[in-house]
């Protein structure tokens, strides 16, 4: 089991704040377990500050990757996905930051509609963006070439011996658009495992009639059905009232 989580709920004893991440680790669960350790803290150091939201998830990610370029952490790293969810002005927003492919959806009614919007962005080697990324900066990329020194992302952090060898690798996040949150809004934060087997759809609808704190149970034991999900999985549901 690679995989570490967060979930702070009344972040720190504020009740206007929340955050909630999934760490997935390869080599070793070492950075992953760093990551849970001391980013809480980082954010809620930036929170203090009085830095705006894409500030506090930018200089977040930094500090942690940064803080792990030592040895113990140089040949392994972790994928991670943060959601911060505050309140201001009488509305409740939601923003993601994230490098790898631990994947945050949000399902929000659009007109009697469900419509699901994806929170943050595929750092697979093989995804568009990084594709396009890695030719901008003149990486070379074997056709088909679907790893970078055997890590399936692009985007991590820690392992810094690979970013050093400028053949692709990265820390630096995605930060998505802060969004607007209304009562009924639904979030689900998962590992890659289960978006392997699972459609955001199909999680979503597995919510329905569902009590919240069973929701990551039903899901997760559902992707354990299907003989194609062999990873480790994390589930995080998080329904606004």
């Amino acid at each position: 089991m690679e995989d570490e989580h967060y979930c702070g709920m009344s972040f720190r004893g504020d009740e206007k704040k929340s955050i909630f991440g999934i760490f997935d680790g390869y080599g070793g669960i070492g950075a992953a377990r760093e990551t849970r350790r001391t980013l809480p803290n980082i954010i809620q150091k930036l929170i203090e500050q009085g830095l705006d939201s894409k500030e506090i998830l930018e200089k977040g990610f930094s500090e942690v990757d940064e803080g792990m370029n030592k040895e113990e952490f140089m040949d392994i790293g972790c994928t991670c996905t943060l959601i911060y969810i505050w309140e201001e002005d009488n509305k409740v927003y939601i923003r993601s930051g994230n490098v790898g492919d631990s994947t945050c959806f949000v399902k929000k009614m659009n007109k009697g509609k469900p419509e699901i919007i994806t929170l943050s962005q595929d750092h697979k080697v093989t995804s568009a963006c990084e594709q396009k990324r890695m030719k901008e900066a003149g990486i070379t990329l074997v056709e088909g070439q679907k790893r970078i020194n055997g890590v399936g992302v692009a985007r991590t952090l820690a392992n810094h011996f690979v970013k050093n060898l400028n053949i692709g690798m990265i820390g630096t996040p995605y930060i998505s658009p802060a969004i607007v949150l209304e009562s009924g809004d639904e979030i689900i934060l998962c590992s890659d495992g289960i978006w392997d087997v699972i459609t955001p759809e199909k999680a979503f609808e597995m919510m329905e009639n569902t009590q919240v704190s069973e929701a990551p149970k039903v899901i997760m034991e559902e992707s354990m059905k299907i003989t194609e999900c062999r990873d480790n999985v994390t589930v995080i549901v998080v329904k606004i009232l």
